[in-house]
Formats: structure tokens, C-alpha cells, sequence
């Protein structure tokens, strides 16, 4: 066995199906175990499955890069993330927050499956992957990346500090909410309403 805890061993073991990227695994862990063997002992799992690890080059993602939650859509999936990890309220005072390393380690891989079961993936990957989650928690809670809220239909989505220029709703771009519609139909009621009441007969 890789690790002599065998709750570190099995979170090493759900992690290797989730990424590929042996500098976030070791992190993640909080581990000492050398990278180098990390590797090794991921290349031996897979492959007993047949899998051959393809592992990413660069120094990784980070919050600060321009296509960082880039998108309307990537941005409205990380709004779905940000509700399941942190709960509907979002980051802040009143977020659902793990302080024990191990059981945080163990929500973010629960709620990182969670979003591949219930968000089709692009093609053979989610929009999302699980570096790009690790970095949404890890911003959130560093205040790298702060929340925003939706005037018009309440959605909190995460927006990165440095972000210059309008930032429009993730979810209003792209789900078909018709906000504007909903106001006026909303309103026609309200005056309809009002005008019927004022149309009944007073007495006395």
C-alpha cells in the first residue's frame, strides 16, 4: 500500500480517476510521498484497467490565466459547483464549510462526482475538469475570486478578481430564463390586479 493511513490511500485511489495531474494529487493529500513514486503507483492502478495515464504538461491552470472560467457556460457549470460544494447560500458567512483536511478533501471528490453524473460531459470530458474545480474552491476561499448575484434571476456565479469589463449572469446567457418577459408579465398582473380593486363598489 502507497500510504499507511488507509483512508489517504483510498482518497489517492478516487483521485487518480478523477486527474492525472500528480502536483494537485500530492497537494491535495497533504502527503510527503514523492511525486515520482505518486506516478508510479498511479501508472501501476490504471493499468491494471487497461488505462494508460496521459498526463498533462505545463505548470497547470491558475486563476489568474485568461481563460479561466472564460466562458458563459463554463462559468454557469462552476455556479452549479460553487452551490453543491459550498451549499445554495454560496461562499461566505453563512457557507456549509469542512475545516477537517481529510473530510474536505473527501466533499470535493464527492461533489466532483456528483457533477459528472448529473452535467453531460463535451465529448469525452467535462467542461469542468477537476483541476479547474480544485482551483474554484481553493479561489473562493482565498477571496481570489468572489461572488457575484444575479439582479434578475438570483444566480450566484464565482467571478475572478482581476476580471476587467461587464460580467454578465452565466445563467442568463445561457439558459432561455426570459427574465424580461417574466417582469413584464409579472407587472401586467400587479396593474390588473390594482385596477380591480379600485373598480369595486365602495359603500358607506
Amino acid at each position: 500500500m502507497l500510504f499507511e493511513d488507509q483512508d489517504a490511500d483510498d482518497r489517492f485511489e478516487a483521485l487518480i480517476a478523477l486527474t492525472s495531474r500528480t502536483k494537485l494529487i500530492v497537494k491535495l493529500l497533504g502527503t510527503d510521498v514523492a511525486e515520482q513514486r505518486i506516478k508510479e503507483e498511479m501508472d501501476r492502478r490504471l493499468g491494471q484497467y487497461g488505462i494508460k495515464v496521459k498526463r498533462p504538461r505545463g505548470l497547470g491552470q491558475t486563476t489568474a490565466a485568461k481563460t479561466f472560467l472564460d466562458s458563459a457556460a463554463e462559468r454557469f457549470e462552476a455556479a452549479y459547483l460553487m452551490a453543491l460544494h459550498f451549499g445554495s447560500r454560496g461562499i461566505g458567512e453563512y457557507a456549509v464549510v469542512e475545516t477537517n483536511f481529510g473530510r474536505a478533501l473527501d466533499t470535493m471528490i464527492e461533489v466532483y462526482n456528483h457533477y459528472r453524473r448529473t452535467v453531460p460531459p463535451v465529448g469525452d470530458s467535462m467542461r469542468i475538469p477537476f483541476e479547474t474545480y480544485a482551483l474554484l474552491v481553493e479561489g473562493l476561499q482565498s477571496r481570489e475570486i468572489e461572488v457575484r448575484q444575479c439582479g434578475a434571476c438570483n444566480t450566484k456565479h464565482p467571478v475572478v478578481n482581476h476580471h476587467q469589463g461587464p460580467v454578465h449572469c452565466p445563467a442568463c446567457s445561457t439558459q432561455d430564463l426570459r427574465m424580461d418577459e417574466v417582469r413584464a408579465d409579472v407587472q401586467s398582473r400587479i396593474t390588473a390586479y390594482r385596477q380591480s380593486r379600485n373598480q369595486i363598489p365602495k359603500f358607506g
